[in-house]
């Protein structure tokens, strides 16, 4: 047996079989600085599983990402932290995610429930958009901005 087998991994262990447990993903963009975008696989899953999410990316990234005809959850939480500028944007995520913590798992299914049309909304589009062969151009004619930041090569969708 190989041993890199028996070692748990997200490749090994069902990555996606984990979004069932929880309520909230915070994405953590590997282009979070300056007036970037890159939607990649992290907002992706939230996308597929239908789990909310909040974005720790560039300046503006949920504004970018409902320009794409994406949803955002601002209705259930505070996301002016998409344009608080440098660290103060880690500081108000960082004060979404202690609120939400506070709150009973009643709440938090009540609100995932509320929540459904939005989630069911973002999945629909996100299929809809990976069957697009003209993705990337797709997306910047959306955003209409130089700032968008994508992997030309990369031929998988978000």
């Amino acid at each position: 047996q190989n041993p890199v087998d028996s070692v748990m991994s997200p490749v090994n262990d069902d990555l996606l079989s984990r979004y069932k447990t929880i309520f909230v993903d915070i994405v953590c963009q590997t282009m979070f600085s300056g007036d970037v975008f890159c939607p990649d696989e992290k907002i992706a899953r939230c996308l597929y599983t239908k789990t909310p999410f909040i974005i720790f990316g560039g300046h503006g990234a949920i504004k970018k990402f409902k320009r794409l005809g994406f949803r955002s959850f601002g209705q259930w939480w505070n996301e002016g932290y998409d344009h608080a500028p440098g660290v103060n944007r880690l500081l108000q995520i960082t004060k979404v995610i202690e609120d939400l913590s506070k709150l009973p798992l009643s709440k938090l299914e009540e609100m995932y429930k509320e929540m459904s049309d939005v989630l069911d909304h973002n999945h629909m589009l996100y299929q809809d958009l990976c069957g697009r062969k003209d993705l990337n151009e797709f997306i910047t004619n959306q955003l209409k901005d130089n700032s968008l930041y994508l992997k030309k090569s990369r031929q998988e969708c978000l």
